[in-house]
């Protein structure tokens, strides 16, 4: 999995206006765009708190969408990673990458934290504002 471009050894190409070009798993393979992790498709700001460049694959913008609402939701009860993952079933070093932006949930991750936190994350309806880029 290949990491932010400010966390070195993933053997990400960074273009001169910061965007990544080619990023590498540890093995030396390039992982397609709709691989890389959210943060890497960061135009300004610390991650979550950013701008995601245009070209930013869906995914990156619905993993925004996704740790954004779940970050508020911690922060609303006062909720650490380690007590979400308790209550969800899911490790607390997955919630904190998935907060970090590193990773993707996959569904039965997105489906334990909603159960544990009764509301949905997912960011429903976002197809629309995507659909709408796209046209």
């Amino acid at each position: 999995m290949c990491h932010p471009p400010a966390r070195r050894g993933c053997g990400a190409r960074v273009r001169q206006d910061g965007a990544v070009s080619t990023c590498l798993d540890g093995r030396g393979v390039r992982v397609p765009r709709t691989q890389q992790s959210p943060a890497q498709f960061v135009a300004s700001g610390d991650w979550p708190d950013v701008e995601l460049a245009e070209d930013a694959p869906p995914e990156a913008v619905v993993g925004l969408a996704f740790v954004l609402r779940l970050r508020g939701e911690l922060a609303e009860r006062s909720w650490s990673a380690r007590e979400l993952g308790r209550q969800a079933g899911v490790a607390h070093t997955t919630i904190n990458r998935l907060l970090a932006g590193e990773v993707l949930p996959d569904v039965a991750t997105i489906v334990r934290l909603e159960v544990a936190l009764r509301i949905d994350l997912y960011p429903a309806g976002l197809w629309a504002e995507l659909a709408d880029k796209g046209e």
